[in-house]
């Protein structure tokens, strides 16, 4: 025999008159929503949630009792962060008391110390701020050393922000970049270390001539050749060239031109026969 059979009349009529109620509609939860999972019946539960950006404030879950609704529904409010960290050597902005899902805030150093981390964060679902706040390291540049260089002047390390110096290469080599350099925020030399490359001069190629003697290919900074003219040919310029320090011969590659002879003039006498002029040789 069930244990139905046991309950007094009006006892029995009150559990069948609450299994069959139903409790409708809980209302409205602004900026959230209530999620009926199955039905608004007697015994079921309502669950309600917030938008993002919004936290909830009150009880979760609801329940439907023989009077209705038992519980009151909860409001969903504004998600506020509170300010974030302070850093060494550092600040934020803006500065405010409070700060609502999404706000950013900037952070930035003082003169001579550089950022590490992320500038901005910003205000989450959590209440609080992401990522971590950034640290502040003060700047200050490598020795700037480049290979067949040396430093030639100005400042001394430690290298801090806007520090500069100027550079120069050894003997025999040439810059291919800028000589003065400045350490800038990011602990980098600027405008970036030159490179010592070096010095060549092409070959001493002259039209109507030949290299005669001298250094062989490549050609480095002091080599020497000693040109020649071919037959037929006199040298205007210099015979014995040097690669100079700007990967030029010095003092000048020369030319060879025609041997011309003057105009064959006899006084008392004329020109029979043979060449005309020009003559060449």
């Amino acid at each position: 025999m069930g244990v139905m059979a046991f309950l007094p009349l009006s006892c029995l009529g009150l559990l069948i008159a609450s299994q069959g109620k139903n409790c409708g509609s809980a209302g409205v939860v602004d900026n959230g929503q209530i999620d009926y999972s199955n039905e608004t019946l007697f015994g079921e539960k309502a669950v309600i949630t917030c938008n993002e950006g919004y936290i909830l404030v009150g009880q979760r879950e609801i329940n439907c009792g023989d009077q209705g609704w038992m519980d009151s529904l909860p409001v969903c409010e504004v998600l506020k962060c509170d300010p974030p960290a302070d850093i060494t050597d550092g600040k934020f902005s803006p500065h405010k008391e409070s700060y609502e899902y999404l706000e950013v805030v900037q952070y930035s150093c003082v003169n001579d110390y550089t950022l590490n981390g992320s500038k901005s964060l910003s205000c989450s679902t959590d209440g609080k701020f992401t990522p971590d706040p950034p640290t502040c390291t003060r700047v200050e540049c490598t020795d700037p050393k480049i290979e067949n260089g040396t430093w030639k002047e100005g400042a001394r390390p430690p290298y801090r922000y806007k520090s500069a110096v100027t550079l120069q290469c050894n003997s025999g080599y040439i810059m291919k970049g800028a000589s003065i350099q400045t350490c800038d925020i990011n602990s980098l030399w600027s405008p970036g270390l030159p490179q010592c490359t070096p010095v060549k001069c092409t070959d001493p190629k002259i039209k109507n001539g030949d290299r005669k003697e001298g250094s062989q290919p490549p050609y480095r900074y002091s080599s020497t050749v000693t040109l020649e003219c071919h037959s037929g040919y006199i040298m205007k310029g210099a015979s014995t060239q040097k690669c100079d320090i700007y990967g030029l011969w010095s003092p000048g590659l020369p030319e060879c031109k025609p041997v011309e002879c003057k105009d064959l003039r006899i006084e008392n006498g004329d020109w029979v026969e043979g060449s005309r002029p020009p003559y060449r040789y």
